[in-house]
């Protein structure tokens, strides 16, 4: 008789050992349903911006700075004036010295080409986001982008589709 009794333990032990508590289930449904309410939450509240880039050239006149850009024609019906733009000189990296400020300040203008120009301001004088004063002496190149708009980071990773 004990060696029965010895089997039917060994038989409730082993499939004890061999299942998952109820309450784990439940507790990993849930942690992975918050999981993903969280990660859905953040990604509706995460605004991400949507950007053209383009070259400039930046050029003294008087006691400011004409600043054209030269941009793409695809898109370019997207920019508007008074969009916030960020310039970046190419004999400055934008890494180190980071980029100045500015403004649009009119609507893209169709070359004969496949490129657009539009005429940018910088806002105040030449004071980069790190806290650098920039020269661009006579006469400057570099980048820009322009922030055409901000949208949320789910509408990026799922894009659908206006009809």
């Amino acid at each position: 008789m004990p060696e029965h009794t010895a089997s039917i333990e060994k038989n409730e032990i082993n499939e004890v050992m061999g299942s998952t508590p109820s309450w784990m289930h439940r507790c990993g449904i849930l942690l992975l349903v918050l999981t993903v309410g969280l990660l859905g939450t953040l990604s509706l509240m995460i605004q991400y911006p949507d950007v053209m880039e383009g070259r400039v050239e930046i050029r003294p006149a008087g006691d400011h700075y004409s600043v054209m850009a030269t941009l793409p024609v695809y898109g370019s019906g997207r920019i508007k004036a008074g969009q916030a733009v960020f310039v970046s000189m190419d004999k400055y990296p934008r890494e180190e010295f980071g980029e100045l400020p500015g403004t649009v300040i009119s609507n893209p203008v169709q070359g004969t080409g496949q490129d657009a120009t539009v005429q940018i301001t910088l806002n105040g004088p030449l004071k980069s986001t790190n806290g650098h004063t920039l020269d661009p002496g006579a006469r400057a190149s570099g980048r820009c982008t322009i922030v055409i708009g901000k949208a949320p980071l789910l509408a990026k990773l799922l894009p659908l589709k206006k009809r």
